[in-house]
């Protein structure tokens, strides 16, 4: 990607997604500053590049710069409202406890996909991703991934069932689905967070303490609703590992 980025292009555009997507990778692996200058400069290439001002959004909430990056999602919104920003603008709202101001960038997820559903987008993991991370129509959401997974061999569409899975307390199938999406070895703290969260439920205490162990040490900061429930989950669990427990109760 560096190679790409100091190649240039003719196309300003090209070199703002190779930034953005740098960013990206940077983020996910929680070198939140790195990632941040990533997005500045394709903002530099490429002015009001909306993938850039998410990127940009989601680095300066990590950092505690939480009225900037509500300002950001909000400018990213007005060029692309995509339901990812909106999705990012409202779960940061949440753990600021604006729950109304959230529930307005929820309802307009909620149009944007009828009108997909309309145009014949398929929009199918994305949706089923949203209503299980946000408990809402979550038998709909297990039937969505589970359609998916039909044709879609990936490890989000196979992440998505496995969380559908979770939420709807089937716990030893969501783990044969996780398991499956991390068979490449991905590391993200968003894949190593669910399988914590589902080998907890499963009372494999071990397992759960480094999947939530190696969530935080990748990024701390992946997600403003997730991230607290990770920490949450591994300090009771080592409280219990303290105690002498070796499953959950």
């Amino acid at each position: 990607m560096l190679l790409a980025i100091r190649a240039g292009s003719t196309q300003p555009e090209n070199v703002a997604w190779c930034e953005s997507e740098l960013g990206d990778y940077l983020f996910g692996d929680g070198a939140i500053l790195p990632a941040a200058e990533e997005y500045r400069a394709a903002l530099k290439a490429f002015p009001h590049y909306a993938r850039a001002l998410a990127g940009l959004a989601s680095a300066q909430a990590a950092i505690g710069n939480t009225k900037t990056a509500e300002k950001l999602y909000r400018q990213a919104i007005s060029i692309v409202p995509l339901p990812q920003y909106l999705t990012s603008l409202g779960d940061l709202q949440v753990s600021l406890g604006d729950r109304a101001g959230a529930a307005r960038q929820y309802a307009t997820i909620h149009l944007i996909e009828q009108l997909f559903a309309i145009n014949h987008v398929r929009y199918g993991v994305e949706e089923a991703q949203f209503d299980a991370e946000h408990n809402q129509n979550l038998t709909t959401a297990l039937k969505i991934a589970e359609r998916e997974t039909q044709t879609r061999h990936d490890y989000l569409a196979e992440d998505t069932l496995a969380w559908a899975l979770y939420k709807n307390g089937n716990y030893a199938e969501a783990w044969k689905a996780e398991s499956s999406a991390m068979r490449l070895g991905t590391r993200l703290a968003s894949l190593f967070f669910h399988a914590g969260m589902i080998q907890s439920k499963l009372g494999h205490l071990v397992e759960a303490q480094s999947f939530l162990h190696n969530t935080l040490m990748v990024n701390s900061h992946f997600n403003p609703l997730d991230a607290p429930v990770a920490r949450a989950e591994l300090l009771h669990l080592n409280q219990m590992a303290a105690h002498g427990s070796n499953a959950r109760p």
